[in-house]
């Protein structure tokens, strides 16, 4: 046997140099930037124009606040001038009545010759105003047809709480053709003693308070009167015939 060599000892594993202890981390600060700042609008350099566009703008609310505050004192003064001021209808009244003739045609010609005087008072109520008329005419009706002719009356200016008589004289004998039914009716209601008649008036009418006149209105009265006749009607030569019935007249402005 080949001789045994003696063991060697373990050969000890060579140890890694000591590493030097780890330092902790190193912080570094950066200096830190303040917030950015908000940056402000341009300003905007005013020229001229602008300046005359404010100067415009503001003169034109001026004109519109001056107009309405002068519409405004405008329309109350106008309200408290028709509160003050505000007319009163005249009124009218049939009093007495004169027929000098009443006259009738038979067909086939059929006419009305009449002459009729109606003697009718027109007041005027209002404490204000005064009335004036004028382009009147005045006719005399028969179941709403016209037996005269129109008659022009004069102008007729009439004061505040003041009665005016108007007593015209209607017809003078002018024939006036009209239906034969008409005919008839008046016919035989003269017969018969009571005769039904209405005084028509028509023309324009203003009034006037102070300073204030008002524009032209159109008027229209309506007398109905019922006449009564005596022995049959026919011509009188005193005219005068007794009013059975004579309500307020009926006026329209």
């Amino acid at each position: 046997m080949p001789p045994q060599q003696p063991l060697q000892p373990p050969q000890q594993l060579s140890q890694p140099p000591p590493q030097p202890p780890l330092q902790p981390p190193q912080q570094i600060f950066l200096p830190t930037s303040p917030p950015p700042k908000s940056r402000a609008p341009p300003k905007h350099n005013r020229s001229d124009d602008d300046d005359d566009d404010d100067d415009n703008n503001k003169s034109g609310r001026l004109l519109c606040a001056v107009i309405t505050a002068l519409l405004i004192l405008i329309g109350i003064t106008v309200l408290i001038l028709w509160l003050l001021y505000r007319p009163a209808k005249p009124q009218f009244t049939a009093v007495s009545a004169a027929v000098y003739s009443l006259n009738t045609t038979s067909p086939p010609a059929t006419f009305i010759t009449t002459s009729v005087q109606l003697t009718i008072l027109t007041r005027n109520p209002s404490k204000r105003t005064a009335i004036h008329y004028d382009r009147l005419t005045v006719a005399v009706h028969y179941r709403n047809h016209p037996i005269t002719p129109p008659a022009p009356l004069p102008p007729l200016h009439q004061r505040r709480r003041s009665t005016v008589m108007m007593s015209p004289v209607i017809g003078g004998g002018a024939a006036v053709a009209t239906p034969p039914e008409v005919v008839e009716g008046l016919a035989a209601d003269e017969a018969y003693g009571v005769v039904g008649l209405s005084w028509v008036l028509m023309g324009r009418v203003r009034y006037k308070a102070g300073w204030f006149k008002s524009g032209h209105s159109r008027v229209y009265v309506r007398c109905d009167v019922m006449l009564g006749f005596k022995n049959g009607g026919g011509s009188n030569p005193n005219g005068q015939v007794p009013l059975l019935r004579n309500p307020p007249c009926y006026v329209d402005i």
